[in-house]
């Protein structure tokens, strides 16, 4: 993925593949340019399965593969 300094948002993929204890995730953070350390959501997938859903300002809608919350 080829990152922009002109996008007003980001997304960045957390490679686990190498990983002995988590090669079956993929985590994927998201949100607005310039915030990857600060706020920002976080998406955790096992096959096609979610598994954790956490918005920009750090509400967890998914967590273990179960809806937490659902009151957006």
């Amino acid at each position: 993925m080829k990152e922009e300094k002109s996008k007003p948002h980001f997304a960045k993929k957390i490679d686990y593949a190498k990983s002995r204890d988590e090669s079956w995730r993929s985590d994927f953070l998201i949100g607005r340019g310039g915030s990857l350390y600060r706020r920002h959501g976080h998406l955790a997938l096992s096959g096609a399965g979610v598994w954790y859903l956490r918005n920009e300002n750090g509400k967890v809608i998914i967590n273990n593969g179960v809806v937490v919350a659902d009151d957006l």
